[in-house]
C-alpha cells in the first residue's frame, strides 16, 4: 500500500512540476513574441549578412565578366548564412536564456508592459535604430582600416628599429 501511495505522490509532484514548466514556456513564449525577440535576432543576423557582403570585393570593381557571377554569389552567400543561422535554430536557446535571466514574475511584468502600443513602437524603432547604427560602426570601421594599416606599419618599424 505504502508503495502505491508513494507513486501516486511522485506522479502527482511530476505532473505539478511539468505544468509549472508548460507554463512558464507559455510565458517566455509569450514573452519573446512581444519583446520581438525572433525580429531582432533576425535584423542581427541580416546586419551581419551585409557587413559580410561589404567586405567582399565590390562587383564594380570586377571585370564585367565577372560582375554577374560575384552579385549572384553573394545573394547565396546571405541566403546560405540566413538558413543556417536562422531563428528556428536558435528558439530553444534563446527560450533558455531567457528563463535563466527572468523570473516568471518579472516575465510577466515586462510581458504587460510590453503590450502597450508606444513600448511597441520603441521595439519597432530599436529594431531600425540598431541596423542603422551597425551601418554607421560599419563606416567608421572601414574608415580606420587605413589608420590602422598606418599604425601597423609604424610599430612594425619601430620594433624593427629596436
Amino acid at each position: 500500500m505504502r508503495t502505491i501511495v508513494c507513486a501516486l505522490v511522485i506522479i502527482a509532484i511530476s505532473a505539478c512540476a511539468f505544468a509549472a514548466d508548460a507554463v512558464a514556456e507559455n510565458v517566455v513564449q509569450e514573452f519573446m513574441k512581444l519583446s520581438k525577440a525572433k525580429e531582432k535576432y533576425e535584423a542581427g543576423v541580416q546586419a551581419g549578412c551585409d557587413m559580410m557582403k561589404n567586405r567582399m570585393p565590390s562587383p564594380e570593381m570586377l571585370p564585367e565578366e565577372q560582375r554577374a557571377k560575384m552579385e549572384a554569389m553573394q545573394v547565396r552567400m546571405a541566403d546560405f548564412m540566413l538558413k543556417e543561422l536562422g531563428w528556428e535554430k536558435v528558439e530553444a536557446e534563446f527560450a533558455k536564456l531567457y528563463s535563466e535571466l527572468y523570473t516568471e514574475a518579472e516575465m510577466k511584468a515586462v510581458i504587460e508592459a510590453l503590450k502597450n502600443p508606444a513600448v511597441q513602437t520603441m521595439i519597432d524603432k530599436d529594431i531600425e535604430m540598431t541596423a542603422k547604427a551597425m551601418e554607421i560602426s560599419q563606416k567608421l570601421a572601414m574608415d580606420l582600416m587605413p589608420k590602422m594599416q598606418q599604425f601597423m606599419k609604424a610599430e612594425m618599424a619601430n620594433e624593427a628599429g629596436m
